[in-house]
C-alpha cells in the first residue's frame, strides 16, 4: 500500500469517527461536551483531548497529558481525570474557537517532544487532517449562527422601536392629556428600557380601544 493511500485511508477513518454534529439545547448535558452546559447550538460530537490522540496515534497517555500541560499550562478547568483508567488528561473542548483550535497547535507540538516512528507520523498527519476539517466546519457553524443572531437582534430592535413609536402616538402627553394615558406611557417607557417588546404589544392590545 502506498504512503499517500494509507494516509487517505486513515483520514477517512478518523473523519468518520469525528465528523458528527448534534444540536445541543440550553443546559443539556452531553458526556463529551460537558463544557457546553449553558450553550445552545450545533456542536461536534467528539472529544478533543489528550486521551483521544494517545489512542489514535499510539502514544503514552501520560506523555500526551504532560506535553499539553507544558505547552498550554491550562487551569484545572481543562485538566481532567479519567476515573476508569486512572489517567489524567487535558481537554480542548470549548464553545470558544480559540480554545478548540489550540488542539491543532498541540498536535503540531507533539513531534518536537516525542520521538515518533514513521508509522506514527503518518497517523498523526491523517488525524490532524480530520480534526482540522472538523474544527473548520464548527467555526463555519458558529459564524452562521452568529450572523443569524445579529439578524434576529436587529429585527427585534427594529420591531421594538416601531411599536414604541406607535405607543407614543397614542399615549404621549403631547398628544393625549388623559391621566390613564400618562400611566400607560410610563409603563411603555419602562418596558422599552428593558427591551420588552411583547409587554408593550400586550399593553397596546389591551388599551388601544379603552383610552
Amino acid at each position: 500500500m502506498k504512503k499517500v493511500n494509507y494516509i487517505d485511508y486513515l483520514y477517512t477513518k478518523f473523519h468518520k469517527e469525528s465528523f458528527i454534529f448534534l444540536e445541543t439545547k440550553t443546559k443539556e448535558h452531553r458526556s463529551n461536551l460537558f463544557l457546553y452546559t449553558n450553550v445552545q447550538g450545533v456542536f461536534y460530537d467528539y472529544s478533543l483531548d489528550t486521551l483521544k490522540i494517545s489512542k489514535a496515534v499510539g502514544i503514552c497517555p501520560y506523555e500526551c497529558y504532560k506535553i499539553a500541560n507544558e505547552r498550554f499550562n491550562y487551569s484545572s478547568f481543562y485538566c481532567r481525570f479519567d476515573y476508569k483508567t486512572k489517567i489524567p488528561y487535558v481537554t480542548f473542548d470549548s464553545a470558544e474557537s480559540s480554545i478548540r483550535n489550540n488542539f491543532l497547535i498541540y498536535i503540531d507540538y507533539i513531534p518536537s517532544k516525542i520521538k515518533l516512528s514513521e508509522g506514527q507520523k503518518i497517523i498523526l498527519q491523517a488525524y490532524r487532517m480530520a480534526i482540522s476539517e472538523l474544527l473548520n466546519y464548527q467555526d463555519k457553524i458558529d459564524s452562521e449562527s452568529s450572523k443569524r443572531k445579529v439578524q434576529r437582534e436587529n429585527m427585534a430592535e427594529k420591531n421594538l422601536k416601531e411599536i414604541y413609536r406607535e405607543a407614543s402616538k397614542l399615549f404621549h402627553p403631547d398628544v393625549n392629556k388623559s391621566v390613564e394615558a400618562e400611566k400607560i406611557m410610563k409603563q411603555v417607557n419602562n418596558y422599552y428600557e428593558k427591551k420588552d417588546y411583547h409587554s408593550i404589544k400586550n399593553l397596546m392590545d389591551k388599551t388601544t380601544h379603552t383610552v
